[in-house]
């Protein structure tokens, strides 16, 4: 079909193509763009920091590339990264097969991911070091960070308890891991404290790098509970996604939830559940209630401009207690059920059909 003009419509953040007349339903149309995107420095889409070039999260998947991004939109992406040999590179699957030039340069070629939203979509291109862990199903964990980080064994206790909490989610969730593989970057600067990127999950330094000799147990449990809150992710937010901004308290207040079920899975004593959860999510949700600015945890979302909006404290914790309140007034086994039922039935998730 041809085109018959296109422009771009900013206050929608949008490109807009007109074609000269109008398409027909149940057939495939193909749209091929080329397109030229700048690495950013404001940490947001494709942008660079200190060792890594890394993805996106919520709108900001379109900084980086051509998409409908929203959530509801899913697709499958076939990613393939080049650059100098002396770097290796990174995306949500691994490398399917990988050619080198006679300049010193490669180009790697991932496998095709599954049916997912935009903004999950990652990439990296660093000189990092790994460790290594493997799960009893098969699943390839590591960890990428600075090489003085990974020789110290900085990235042992999270790639430790990540092992668990993957067989402890399967297990309660009754759905397996989907990827062969499940990447942890470590980075200098991000503009969040970690990015669930399925297969892909990025941290800033300080949520996943500990050093046992000289670490507090205040620092250990903060980064536990970053680490739990974002392996949860894998199921609710990466296989499991909302259909709107507006519903996005639908994952973040379940990974919230799941920081007290994760911990006190991985260490007991801590009593995260019962004591921990009354001073840091029920007064908190009672401070956040009584003010003027207090919102429902579903919000309107009528520009782009108003999506980070809704990934505030209310969307977290607000739905967290709910969450609590269903726990209190049914048994465990019976909200474990629910949670599995009403992630395969409820209209406001989207999941590919083609996940098993």
């Amino acid at each position: 079909m041809r085109i018959q003009r296109r422009f771009h419509y900013q206050p929608k953040q949008v490109y807009v193509t007109s074609l000269h007349r109008q398409m027909k339903p149940l057939r495939i149309y193909k749209i091929n763009i080329t397109f030229h995107a700048h690495i950013e420095h404001e940490l947001l889409g494709f942008f660079r920091s200190s060792y890594v070039l890394n993805g996106e999260r919520s709108s900001h998947a379109r900084k980086a590339f051509p998409c409908f991004d929203e959530p509801i939109y899913k697709a499958t992406f076939t990613v393939s990264l080049k650059h100098e040999s002396s770097y290796q590179s990174l995306s949500n699957m691994p490398v399917e097969a990988s050619t080198s030039d006679e300049d010193g340069w490669v180009t790697n070629h991932f496998s095709r991911t599954p049916c997912m939203s935009t903004y999950y979509l990652a990439w990296a291109v660093c000189n990092f070091t790994y460790r290594e862990a493997v799960t009893d199903n098969g699943v390839v964990i590591r960890l990428y960070a600075r090489p003085d980080a990974i020789q110290s064994g900085s990235g042992d206790y999270a790639l430790h308890i990540t092992k668990r909490l993957l067989q402890f989610y399967q297990d309660y969730f009754k759905v397996k891991y989907s990827l062969p593989k499940l990447d942890l970057l470590a980075v200098p600067k991000h503009p969040y404290a970690a990015m669930e990127n399925w297969g892909l999950s990025v941290f800033v330094e300080q949520k996943i790098l500990l050093d046992p000799d000289v670490s507090s147990f205040s620092y250990q449990m903060e980064l536990t509970m970053v680490v739990v809150h974002e392996i949860c992710h894998q199921w609710f937010g990466d296989l499991v996604t909302p259909v709107c901004w507006e519903d996005v308290w639908l994952k973040e207040g379940f990974a919230h939830y799941f920081e007290y079920i994760g911990a006190d899975f991985l260490f007991p004593k801590w009593n995260m559940e019962k004591q921990r959860f009354l001073t840091d999510v029920l007064h908190e949700v009672m401070l956040l209630d009584g003010l003027a600015s207090s919102h429902p945890i579903s919000q309107e979302v009528f520009e782009a401009t108003d999506i980070d909006r809704v990934f505030d404290w209310i969307a977290y914790k607000n739905d967290l207690w709910c969450c609590e309140l269903c726990q209190s007034h049914c048994s465990d086994p019976d909200t474990q059920l629910s949670l599995i039922t009403s992630s395969s039935d409820s209209k406001d998730f989207d999941i590919p059909q083609h996940i098993p």
